[in-house]
């Protein structure tokens, strides 16, 4: 299962800023990523069951799911990204 690379930036900066209730902005600017590009990067994990987001109080609070899944999917996504390099 491989992540793009969009998703991979997302879900690294959230484990860096460490899970629980972040600013959208603060997520973007720690991945680099457009507001486009960070809600189809968290669909996108979303999808694949490696982030869930709940509304506690109208914030959102994030929370990396399957640590193991999300190691192998990054694992790939970093081998074809070198493959390609």
């Amino acid at each position: 299962m491989m992540m793009t690379s969009k998703a991979l930036k997302l879900y690294l900066a959230i484990e860096h800023l460490g899970a629980g209730q972040l600013a959208e902005r603060s997520l973007r600017d720690a991945a680099r990523l457009s507001h486009g590009s960070f809600i189809a990067a968290r669909k996108e994990l979303r999808q694949m069951k490696l982030l869930d987001i709940e509304q506690i109080h109208r914030k959102p609070h994030y929370s990396l799911l399957n640590p193991e899944l999300a190691a192998k999917a990054i694992a790939e996504t970093a081998a074809m990204d070198k493959d390609h390099a």
